[in-house]
């Protein structure tokens, strides 16, 4: 960090603990989902099932359902971000996200990564669309579960799409004008 000319964000990178990167875009990655996922399925329920005449069983199932799938979002995203192939993506990912040379072994596949993310626009419309659907077709016999149920999906959109414009913005950045020397 003593350097002045500018490649100070360059040497960060290459000394940049891979572990913790790693850990940092893991635990990112879990909280996305971990918020997500179970605030879509319990309104996806209350939409589409009559909570009414759900019994305390019911209900048991829905919670145990959604612990053990936040259980294993987060046990597979933390667990498979110490594999050696997670750790260099997320490495390669930071540099994209953070606007960074990943330096000469890497800039393939950030450039690679960056394309990727950059195509993820349309999931920008896509996520309102497919909630707008679901709520739109959901049961509203039931006005309160309803309304509790658009407003997890409320929470689905407020997780993902700052999370998808993010990366999609450091996608299309990194493709305007990708750090390091020109490529071919």
């Amino acid at each position: 960090m003593t350097e002045t000319d500018g490649s100070a964000e360059v040497a960060d990178l290459e000394a940049a603990d891979v572990d913790v990167v790693a850990r940092d875009l893991a635990r990112r990655d879990t909280h996305h989902l971990a918020v997500a996922l179970p605030s879509y399925a319990v309104g996806f329920a209350l939409l589409r099932f009559d909570p009414a005449r759900w019994t305390a069983v019911g209900w048991a199932g829905i919670a145990a359902g959604v612990l053990v799938g936040v259980t294993l979002i987060v046990a597979v995203l933390r667990l498979g971000s110490g594999t050696e192939g997670r750790r260099r993506r997320y490495l390669v990912e930071h540099a994209v996200l953070h606007h960074l040379d990943p330096g000469p072994g890497r800039r393939a596949a950030a450039d690679h990564r960056a394309r990727d993310m950059a195509r993820g626009g349309w999931l920008l419309v896509m996520w309102p669309a497919l909630l707008a659907v679901q709520a739109a077709s959901g049961d509203f016999d039931q006005p309160v579960a309803a309304g509790f149920g658009i407003a997890l999906f409320g929470i689905t959109l407020a997780s993902l799409v700052p999370y998808t414009v993010r990366r999609w913005r450091a996608g299309r950045r990194w493709l305007a004008d990708p750090p390091g020397p020109p490529r071919d």
